[in-house]
């Protein structure tokens, strides 16, 4: 396999972690209807990757993709600088009929003079599979704002993504959830500033049937919990109630009826994979995330793993892990079963490969 440097930037998961523990849910010998030993539903098997990194230390990252075993890695998007955010492509998924990839960019902004106090600027953009054909989808030209971790509905009608704008009352500066129509029509905030109360909202995740959005926010809980909201009502309920909080995106099972998280809190630098059910209840523990430990880089207690999601067949999680403790990280996309065992490297050894998707 090819082997690329990478420069490490933020990656999915992105606090200290803790373990994590629920106080309205029990614990249970199972792991859900859709866990490990449980039904959770079939899904197409997995062809390919795409997945953020960067071509050389100093380059921001691009998406990549590669078959699903690693081979035939190639960039599809290009850095005009190597200036971040300007150069920076990533958070890329794809469209439930593999056809289109939905990505985060910041080429429509200059990285100099933009009088505005967020310095990651980036829009929403999608392009064919194989790279042709790159077009903003949201297109907003209102200078101070970001977008990113976009997502497909799984009828591929509409995406979800995080916006925030520092010129937004409803906002107040603060990531919001967005949906839009998959040819960039209808722009429409899925999660009202009054839902919100001024909360970060972010991982946006549809159900199986598009119909619900699964969430993290801040709104009740500091190190964040887990949400719903209808689409179509905007109506939204509370799925847990941590003790610790949620790291990174939900991901949920083929067949909607088991919810996997990464739960952690800034007091320990251990995260945890949990299942749980749709309500919320059965809150099972999977497997922990180790931290990083006689590190170089200064990220002693970070977590050694980062950008978990789900496998489309549900039978294993995806995800960049770190690999060694040189002085420059370096993150490789690896793949392992549901409940962390028989984990290997479907890339060499990168910098800063972050937020695989499998399709």
């Amino acid at each position: 396999m090819k082997t690329l440097g990478m420069t490490m930037v933020a990656v999915a998961i992105v606090s200290c972690g803790g373990k994590g523990s629920t106080t309205s849910s029990t614990s249970s010998s199972s792991t859900g209807t859709g866990g490990p030993g449980g039904t959770g539903g079939t899904g197409p098997i997995a062809t390919n990757v795409v997945f953020g990194g960067s071509a050389t230390p100093t380059d921001p990252p691009q998406v990549w993709v590669s078959d699903v075993d690693g081979k035939n890695q190639k960039a599809l998007t290009t850095a005009s600088t190597k200036t971040f955010p300007t150069g920076a492509n990533d958070n890329a998924s794809y469209s439930p009929d593999g056809m289109t990839i939905v990505f985060a960019s910041g080429r429509d902004f200059t990285a100099q003079g933009m009088g505005v106090p967020n310095p990651t600027l980036r829009l929403i953009y999608t392009m064919n599979a194989d790279g042709t054909g790159q077009k903003a989808l949201t297109g907003n030209t209102t200078a101070d704002c970001t977008e990113h971790s976009p997502k497909y509905s799984p009828d591929g009608k509409l995406v979800v993504f995080s916006r925030v704008c520092m010129s937004d009352p409803i906002s107040n500066s603060t990531d919001q959830l967005f949906v839009v129509n998959a040819d960039g029509s209808n722009q429409q905030r899925l999660v009202t500033g009054a839902d919100a109360s001024g909360a970060n909202l972010d991982f946006g995740t549809f159900t199986p049937d598009s119909a619900t959005v699964l969430y993290v926010s801040d709104k009740d809980n500091p190190n964040r919990d887990l949400y719903a909201v209808d689409v179509a009502s905007h109506q939204v309920s509370r799925i847990t109630h941590l003790t610790s909080g949620v790291v990174g995106a939900p991901m949920i099972s083929p067949n909607g009826k088991t919810i996997y998280l990464v739960e952690g809190s800034p007091a320990s630098p251990t995260y945890e994979v949990h299942s749980l059910d749709r309500t919320g209840a059965n809150d099972k523990k999977l497997f922990a995330i180790p931290g990083i430990t006689g590190s170089t880089t200064g990220q002693n207690g970070s977590p050694a793993y980062s950008g978990l999601s789900l496998s489309p067949d549900g039978k294993r999680f995806v995800f960049a892990v770190f690999l060694d403790e040189s002085p420059t990280a370096r993150y490789r996309v690896n793949d392992g079963d549901l409940d962390g065992t028989n984990a290997h490297p479907l890339t060499d050894a990168y910098f800063e490969a972050s937020f695989p998707f499998e399709h």
